[in-house]
């Protein structure tokens, strides 16, 4: 897939997503109307928490991830790197992670 392109597929993957679920809560109403009321905070709380849970991951996972950078290496000290991305020197505290493949 082409970066160029990478914006059209996700807008149809969002726009057919929207629809399954505009179709699925139409059916669920209409199944559980009388319960309505119901229905729509249960719909609401859900919408919420996956709108929510995502963001909140991403926020959490920033955070370890700068904490385990700021333990692993020097604060404000940079390695510099070659042109293919590795380091030119490690410091002396540092061990050479082995691939595992």
């Amino acid at each position: 897939m082409e970066s160029s392109n990478k914006g059209a597929y996700l807008f149809v993957a969002f726009t057919l997503l929207a629809l399954c679920v505009t179709v699925l809560l139409t059916i669920i109403f209409v199944a559980l109307w009388q319960y309505k009321e119901m229905v729509a905070w249960l719909v609401l709380i859900v919408a919420t928490i996956a709108i929510l849970l995502p963001a909140l991951i991403v926020c959490f996972r920033q955070l370890d991830e700068q904490n385990l950078r700021h333990e692993r290496y020097r604060y404000r000290e940079e390695l510099p790197l070659d042109r293919a991305g590795r380091p030119l020197y490690l410091p002396e505290e540092t061990k050479e992670w082995e691939h595992p493949y």
